[in-house]
């Protein structure tokens, strides 16, 4: 390979990244998005849940259920 050939292709590798790098900073965007805080939402305690004593594990539920109160099953 001759001298000429292997500087013209240099420099087409060199106008290549150029343009490249041209295309990704007018793009505004860079490749790896910063990372962004995410919020957290803090819930108050619940007062059975962090109780020192005992309490039942699962709430009472009623011992008949009005079917008149009940919707029906979407379709």
């Amino acid at each position: 390979m001759q001298l000429g050939k292997i500087i013209a292709n240099l420099c087409a590798a060199i106008l290549a990244a150029c343009c490249l790098a041209t295309v990704f900073l007018l793009a505004g965007k860079p490749l790896w998005p910063d990372n962004k805080a995410k919020m957290v939402v803090l819930l108050p305690r619940d007062a059975m849940t962090t109780a020192s004593i005992p309490g039942p594990s699962h709430p009472r539920l009623p011992d008949s259920v009005d079917a008149g109160l009940l919707q029906a099953r979407p379709q």
